[in-house]
């Protein structure tokens, strides 16, 4: 008989992204869960089609085709400059999305991971929608390439029936990824909502991993066991995931991992 899944961890991609799009470029991450660590992986979609010419909010753009359908979690609001979830356009559907394909079927959701614009509706629903009973089982959140976003970017649709919106009071495990050659979100960025979260949080709840890569979701095995890793610890106890995943110069430093795309393109180099 197969064994008994732990949970449902939700994967929210990127800007100018799509659920099949986001399926593909998180395969090895994807299979690295569903097999080692025995969780089920799901993919809701932004509600926020975009179209090709739109520019909009470069946040975590990915460079698709046309011819690819492509979504968003954020409207663009022209007034302050900021980007939204709308309520009723952002919220309220992925919430819906939870109840017919968690909730409904019995199963619960205890993670959820999001890329760039992704990452930034994640820290949103982690800090104001997790008091909600559908996040009952939420343990840890993973957020790559993220940047902090407050309340403030949400958008309260006039005349329509809004979600309570509630800060998050109780600890919850975060993990911040960043690739030290991003140029699309930039680091300090991704260091403020990591900061915020360790301030929040503490620090023995939030940690910081770097990659020696860009924007995109790291595939290769050694970065994928140290995720794998600090989930699994999420599980029980986390005081010592740093110790246990992050290797250490003898000067006490992180040694980031060099990803297998970035070692591909210096081999083609010819170095």
């Amino acid at each position: 008989m197969t064994e008994e899944k732990k949970g449902c961890i939700i994967m929210l991609h990127g800007y100018k992204q799509s659920e099949s799009i986001f399926y593909k470029k998180t395969s090895g991450l994807r299979k690295y869960l569903e097999k080692q660590c025995n969780y089920e992986i799901l993919y809701p979609c932004g509600e926020l089609k975009v179209e090709a010419h739109q520019a909009g909010d470069h946040t975590g753009v990915e460079d698709q085709p046309d011819t690819v359908s492509m979504y968003s979690w954020f409207f663009r609001d022209n007034v302050s400059g900021v980007s939204k979830a709308s309520n009723e356009r952002t919220i309220l559907p992925f919430l819906d999305y939870i109840q017919e394909n968690i909730t409904s079927k019995d199963k619960k959701i205890v993670g959820i991971i999001g890329f760039s614009q992704g990452a930034g509706f994640a820290s949103l629903i982690v800090e104001y929608y997790s008091h909600l009973k559908v996040f009952e089982n939420l343990n840890f959140a993973i957020m790559f390439s993220g940047f902090f976003l407050d309340k403030d970017s949400i958008m309260k649709d006039s005349g329509k029936e809004n979600v309570e919106i509630k800060t998050r009071e109780d600890s919850i495990s975060t993990l911040h990824v960043m690739g030290t050659l991003d140029t699309v979100v930039e680091e300090w960025k991704t260091l403020k909502l990591f900061e915020y979260c360790e301030k929040k949080y503490g620090s023995e709840n939030t940690l910081l991993l770097k990659h020696l890569g860009g924007h995109y979701v790291p595939n290769n095995k050694a970065f994928l066991a140290k995720v794998a890793a600090w989930i699994q610890e999420t599980e029980t106890d986390v005081k010592e995931v740093e110790e246990k995943i992050i290797k250490k110069d003898n000067k006490n430093k992180e040694i980031p991992d060099l990803d297998e795309d970035l070692l591909k393109s210096i081999e083609n180099l010819g170095f």
